[in-house]
This record gives C-alpha cells, sequence and structure tokens, in this order.
C-alpha cells in the first residue's frame, strides 16, 4: 500500500481565454510553484470518485461509452463549446484537437504540453502528426490538488480511432496509476513515462522510446515481416519468419491454392517487454485480423511454441469465417508441429487419460468459456479438427469448414468416436527422474511491478532472478496470483492475461531464464483476497457451494500445473494456506492432487499455514514434499537473548520434524520471512506497514533460523524465504516490508545460504 505524503501548496496564474496561436502569451502569463505530490492527486482522485470530461460534439459516437468505461465513477460529459471554467475544477480528462476544443490550448500544462503550431510538443518533443499524445494524473492548473487527463492529437481521425482502441482495451490502457504520458502511433506507443512525483520532471530510468523497425525480406508470399529490435537477435527473427512461412506453406497445400492476397505485415519484438511497452499486450502471439497486422515475441524461450493463430489469417481469406468457429482456431494450430513445445498430436495423447479434455456435449461451452486454461482450449479446438479429418476425409471437412454447425444431436453421435480417438495411442506419464534433489535454498520471487517493465518478464526482472543466483540461492519460487472477491461464495479463478500481470508468458519466461541460470524451480500460484480476508477465511455454506468451489480451482490450478510440466518446473505447489479448507475437505483435496498428478510428472507439494493447518493436514501422503508457510512467533519480548529464539526456533523445527516424521515426507519451509521492524519475532506474518524501520532486527532473524536449519539436514530438504521482489529499487533504508533486498540481511546472504546443505 502506497503511504500518501503530505499535501503540497499549489500557486498558478492561468489565462483561461486564450486561443493557440497565443501560446507564447500563455507561457507567460503561467507561472508554477510547488505542485502537489502524485500521492496527493490520487488520494482526491479515488476520494472523490468524479470527473469531467471535455469534449468536442463530433466525437459523441466514440465516447458515448466512455461512462461505462470510466465505472464507478461519476463521469460528467461537457461539450467544449459551452464549457465554462467553472466546470474545469476537480478530476478532469481533456478530450480534442487544439482545433475541436479550445480548452486544450487554454489549459497551461506547460513544460509537459506545448502548442507550437502546427507542432505539439511533449515534454520538447514533436509529437508525429499521425499520432496521438495522451496525460494521465498531472496536477489540474484550475483545481491543482486534482488530477488533469488529457487525450490530444493534430489529426481528430487519428484521435478518434485511438480512443475507440483505448476503450476497447481497457480505460487502464490510458496510463491511470501507470504512465503519465504516452505517445501513440497506429497501434504502437512509440514513448511513454512517467514524472518524478514531487517535482514533476520526466523520470530518466522510466523513460521508453520504441526502437526504429527494419524490414526484414519475406521468403514466402504471405506474410511482410519487420523487425522491431536491433541486429543483435535479428538472425532468431529470421528463424522465426522462416517458420511462419513453412507453416503458410503448408496452409496452403492443405487448401490446395496459393496466396493471392497481399502480404501480411507480421511485427517481430526482441522480447516481452519490448512488445508490452509498444502494445500494451505481452501474449507470445497476437492476431489482429481485422486490423491487418499480427505481433509477435522472437525470443527463444518461447521459440515457435506459440505459433497457429497466424494461420487463421490466411484460413480467413482463404475458406472465410467458419459457422462454427472453434474450427477455424483448431484447424490452424495443426499446422505448428512445435505447438507447446511437442505438438497437438503429443499433448492429446499425453492428456487422454485425465478426463480435463470435454465431451462433445460441453465442447462448444469449453470453447467460449473465459476461465478455461487457454492450453487445453486450444488443445481441444485441434484435436477435434484432427479427429473430424479422421472421420470425414480432408475433402468432406473442406467441404463442410465455413457452413457445419452440428446441433446436441450431431454432437452426441460421434460421442463414442470422440472417446475412442482421444484414447487412441494415450500416454500416461511417469515421474520424472529427479536423481538426489537439491537442498533448496532460495526466496519466493514476488511480482511487485504492474507496468511492465518492473514485473515478471522484464529486464529488471530477469536481473533480480541473476541477483539471487549471485547471492547463493540455487532456488527459486515463481508466484502467479488469481484473486477471489469474497471467501465464503464460490467463483471463477481468473487466468491473469492483462498485460503488466503475472500472466502466463511473464510466468513462462521467469520460469525458464531461472532454469537456464541453474536454479530450482518452484511454480507456487496462489489466491488473493481483498477486505482483510486470506484464503483461510474460504469456507462455503453448503454442500453444493463446496463442490461448486473445488470445481473452479480445480479448472484453475490444473492450467498452471500443464505450464508446469511443458515448461519443466522442479515443483509445483498445488494450493497455499487454505486453512480451513483443508482441514474440513481433505477428501477433495485429494481429488484435486490426484488430477495435478495425472498431468504433472515432477515433485508435488502443498503450502500449508503454520499452526493448526499444518499440524492437522492428513492428506500429506498424498505429496512428494510438505510445505509449511513458517510464521511461528519466536518471542513476545521487546528484545529477546539469541538463546530464547534460537530456543523457539528449535521448538518449532521440532514440531515440523514429527509431522515429516509421521508421513515418512521430507519438509521444505514454502515461506519463512520476518519484516525489517524493531521486533518482526513477535508476529512473523505481519507486514511492517507502519512501524519502526530495523535491518538489523531481520538479519538477526535470518541468523537464527539459518543456524538451526544447518543443523537439521536429514528431513528438512529447503527454505524458500519471503521475498524478494522484481525491481532493484524496492527494499532498502527504511523499507519495513519482508525484503531483505538493499538491507543488511542481503549483505550476509552468501555467508547464509553457504552454511545451508548442497
Amino acid at each position: 500500500m502506497k503511504r500518501l505524503s503530505a499535501l503540497a501548496y499549489c500557486s498558478l496564474i492561468i489565462a483561461l481565454s486564450l486561443h493557440c496561436s497565443d501560446h507564447k502569451q500563455v507561457a507567460a502569463k503561467a507561472s508554477v510553484t510547488n505542485l502537489p505530490h502524485l500521492d496527493t492527486l490520487r488520494q482526491h482522485f479515488w476520494q472523490s470518485k468524479a470527473i469531467t470530461v471535455v469534449y468536442p460534439a463530433s466525437m459523441d459516437s466514440i465516447l458515448n461509452t466512455l461512462s461505462t468505461a470510466l465505472d464507478p465513477f461519476e463521469v460528467r460529459m461537457v461539450d467544449a463549446k459551452q464549457a465554462k471554467p467553472e466546470d474545469l475544477k476537480g478530476s478532469l480528462f481533456l478530450i480534442g484537437t487544439p482545433e475541436n476544443n479550445p480548452w486544450i490550448c487554454n489549459t497551461p500544462l506547460r513544460p509537459a504540453i506545448r502548442f507550437q503550431p502546427p507542432s505539439i510538443l511533449l515534454n520538447g518533443q514533436a509529437v508525429p502528426e499521425d499520432a496521438v499524445a495522451f496525460l494521465s494524473f498531472y496536477p489540474n492548473p484550475r483545481d491543482p490538488f486534482f488530477p488533469m487527463f488529457l487525450a490530444t492529437a493534430s489529426d481528430e481521425r487519428q484521435l478518434r480511432e485511438a480512443l475507440a482502441q483505448r476503450i476497447r482495451e481497457g480505460f487502464s490502457a490510458f496510463g491511470w496509476g501507470g504512465w503519465q504520458y504516452e505517445v501513440y502511433q497506429g497501434p504502437y506507443r512509440i514513448r511513454c513515462g512517467k514524472y518524478h512525483p514531487k517535482d514533476w520532471t520526466p523520470e530518466a530510468e522510466q523513460q521508453f522510446q520504441a526502437a526504429s523497425t527494419d524490414l526484414v525480406p519475406p521468403s514466402a508470399a504471405c506474410f511482410e515481416y519487420h523487425w522491431h529490435g536491433d541486429s543483435t537477435n535479428i538472425a532468431s527473427f529470421r528463424s522465426f519468419a522462416q517458420a511462419c512461412d513453412q507453416q503458410a506453406a503448408a496452409v496452403l497445400a492443405f487448401c490446395g491454392t496459393s496466396w493471392s492476397g497481399g502480404p501480411i505485415p507480421v511485427h517481430g519484438f526482441p522480447g516481452m517487454e519490448a512488445k508490452g511497452m509498444a502494445l500494451n499486450n505481452t501474449s507470445p502471439l497476437q492476431v489482429s485480423i481485422d486490423a491487418n497486422r499480427v505481433d509477435a515475441i522472437v525470443d527463444p524461450i518461447y521459440a515457435t511454441y506459440w505459433l497457429g493463430p497466424q494461420n487463421q489469417y490466411l484460413l480467413r481469406k482463404i475458406l472465410e469465417a467458419p459457422q462454427f468457429p472453434i474450427l477455424e482456431a483448431g484447424l490452424a494450430l495443426r499446422f505448428n508441429p512445435d505447438w507447446q513445445k511437442q505438438g497437438i498430436t503429443y499433448w492429446k495423447r499425453r492428456l487422454a487419460h485425465t478426463g480435463l479434455l470435454p465431451a462433445l456435449s460441453e465442447l462448444e461451452a469449453f470453447w467460449s468459456d473465459e476461465y478455461q486454461s487457454p492450453f487445453l482450449r486450444q488443445l481441444t479446438a485441434a484435436a477435434f479438427c484432427d479427429f473430424l479429418l479422421q472421420q470425414w476425409g480432408k475433402a468432406a471437412f473442406l467441404e463442410n469448414y465455413a457452413n457445419w454447425r452440428p446441433d446436441a444431436a450431431a454432437l452426441l453421435s460421434m460421442e463414442r468416436d470422440w472417446r475412442g480417438y482421444l484414447l487412441e495411442n494415450a500416454i500416461i506419464p511417469e515421474p520424472r527422474e529427479t536423481g538426489t534433489a537439491p537442498y533448496l535454498k532460495g526466496f519466493n520471487f514476488a511480482h511487485e511491478g504492474y507496468a511492465i517493465y518492473n514485473g515478471y518478464g522484464s529486464e529488471l526482472a530477469a536481473g533480480m532472478l541473476e541477483e539471487q543466483f549471485n547471492l547463493g540461492a540455487n532456488a527459486v519460487a515463481i508466484v502467479p496470483y488469481s484473486y477471489m472477491r469474497t471467501p465464503n461464495a464460490p467463483q471463477p479463478l481468473s487466468i491473469m492475461s492483462r498485460a503488466g500481470t503475472e500472466n502466463d508468458e511473464s510466468v513462462i519466461r521467469d520460469l525458464v531464464y531461472a532454469r537456464q541460470l541453474g536454479l530450482q524451480t518452484v511454480l507456487k500460484p496462489q489466491i488473493w483476497m481483498g477486505g482483510g480476508h486470506w484464503p483461510g477465511d474460504v469456507k462455503m455454506d453448503n454442500e453444493a457451494d463446496w463442490e461448486a468451489f473445488f470445481g473452479h480451482y480445480t479448472r484453475w490450478i490444473v492450467h498452471y500445473a500443464l505450464m508446469a510440466e511443458v515448461y519443466e518446473a522442479d515443483v509445483f505447489c498445488v494450493g497455499v494456506e487454505f486453512a480451513q479448507a483443508t482441514i474440513a475437505r481433505s477428501d477433495a483435496w485429494r481429488e484435486v492432487i490426484q488430477t495435478v498428478r495425472a498431468l504433472y510428472s515432477g515433485q508435488l507439494t502443498y503450502a500449508a499455514n503454520w499452526g493448526p493447518e499444518f499440524e492437522r493436514l492428513t492428506f500429506w501422503d498424498e505429496l512428494d514434499l510438505i510445505g509449511l508457510n513458517c510464521y511461528y512467533p519466536l518471542s513476545e519480548a521487546q528484545n529477546p537473548s539469541e538463546a530464547e529464539l534460537s530456543e523457539r526456533f528449535e521448538q518449532i523445527l521440532q514440531k515440523a520434524r514429527a509431522v515429516s516424521k509421521t508421513f515418512g515426507r521430507p519438509l521444505v519451509l514454502t515461506e519463512i520471512g520476518f519484516t525489517s521492524t524493531a521486533n518482526p519475532w513477535q508476529q512473523p506474518h505481519l507486514d511492517g506497514d507502519g512501524q519502526t524501520y530495523s535491518g538489523s532486527a531481520q538479519l538477526r532473524c535470518y541468523h537464527i533460523v539459518t543456524q538451526a536449519l544447518a543443523r537439521s539436514t536429514d528431513w528438512c530438504r529447503g527454505v524458500l524465504w519471503w521475498k524478494y521482489p522484481s525491481y532493484p529499487t524496492l527494499g532498502g533504508e527504511g523499507h519495513t516490508g519482508f525484503t531483505p533486498n538493499n538491507k543488511p540481511a542481503e549483505e550476509q546472504l552468501p555467508e547464509l545460504f553457504g552454511q545451508l546443505p548442497r
């Protein structure tokens, strides 16, 4: 949670009725001193929950859904020609060009925005004539304790298209709470950044500019390749292009035709961060048929494993859109022999026995369900097309492709053959060979940044993984989240997809990169709950709700189990801290574990909360490792002795050892941590907000734990500290949270890790 700074004083002399041609006069009359802190703007914005939008009437058709997009804020829409100075108080959103909205020019936003006809200058740089500029959370000159937002361009058509796109993508694409200035040229963000929260100058370390684009000659007629990177990895893009061309040739051969359309632009980006910064979308492959473009991440981590959807573009042009959309999506994937490394046929055979692929009566609902695993949805679509090709033959398949729309009876008539097809040559997984598993020593790696450049998948996150390795860690837990709104009502669990969240591509990038560094990997999906709740509060009121909860949970957790299998995580955690649900419903958890075991061949654990859950859990025998989130208090004293702290932690370890011995399973501390506060041993599970900073007290606890663990090697096989951040500036002197980053504990981590077994 961000702390709000003291309110800053702001004094502005503003001109209210000057025309754009008088920009020099505006500059002369506008004097800015002591702008408010960014936190002040955010505080007032969220407290008021109201905003005025001043816009030209000519853009009515584009903005008629803006009120819905801004829900739950009260939105007041004002025609720019009818607006008065008093309308521009409070939180304000100005939309328009300098020509169709005079308030755009008559609102002094220097030095951020200046108008120098015919140019718009953003931070002193001209905005291209075919581009659109956005400004977010900037002090409103007419009411400086409230934020102002701006969307402007030289050309109204460009502005209309950009606004329509931003509204379709979600209003967060404007940068509210994220980027404070952005420039879009067509679909691509070519510039963005943030201002210093106090003096409002652009922050150098948080400014991004798109790389220049090179045209890579195509080797086939279908695609035209554009490279958004430098020469260091353009060879990877050429290999990527070759795979696209090979699949395109296979599509054309299957359809018995040649390509007669124009070249389809394919834009390649050298990494997840580069694509995300340009498009607010970090998907490894993004196909926009209506917008006539394909955008891809060209990174060996994803290689060609995500290709396939680009073939829909060709199929749409050759065969037109089918009445049954699953046919287009599934057929397109069949032409990628490397889909998710092994290809469609392998994964169909590999998952046939799991029961996770739907009956044909459930096919359409399964395909359209946004909460289903995208891996399973894609696999189901491709397998169904393969099944039809076997049943009908290619000629009949192509004849039926466009207009076939099966009813329930038609699908039911094929059900028996479908089940036989799925089970044909099924592969029963063998446990993965692990040899002598190393003692795990490392961190829970936290996705702390939500602005693409500072969370999972970013260059900063890669650097922080390297930092952990250099500190002596040999393991890392990657922790993607979903959320529940309430602990007492079942609800579907979302798989994060928005850029900047712990989405699949970012989790996979860091999972694979950590393995490349030599770190053992633990994939540990968790549920976040707001309103002061945590997973330990989950408790349903009746049998139907419990059944629904476990249905939702299983659907969610198998997605990550499949990810762990494809990308070879060493350990998978089936749940975290469901303190009531595990005790009350142990048989249901056994079913979850058995489902996960059917598709994941690595080691399984569960991260139990300290106390009654850990001590009373009965399904440890289903797992390979006992997981303990260890936040037992070490002392109630303000300044306990070393002997007292050590004795108490030894008692905790004996309790843990007893559970390990009872079930015959080794134990890993899946979480343990201490804040950098004066008395972190008293209530280790609490964060350090509002407390006095003490890096030495945190270090003291690290020493106590490490010394005890060094003596407990036969049954305890690892410790994963909570937690290490995804960007380097989180932590340090005065930061009272759990991370040791830039604190005394970090300086001694090499020595502490070195004391633990190998």
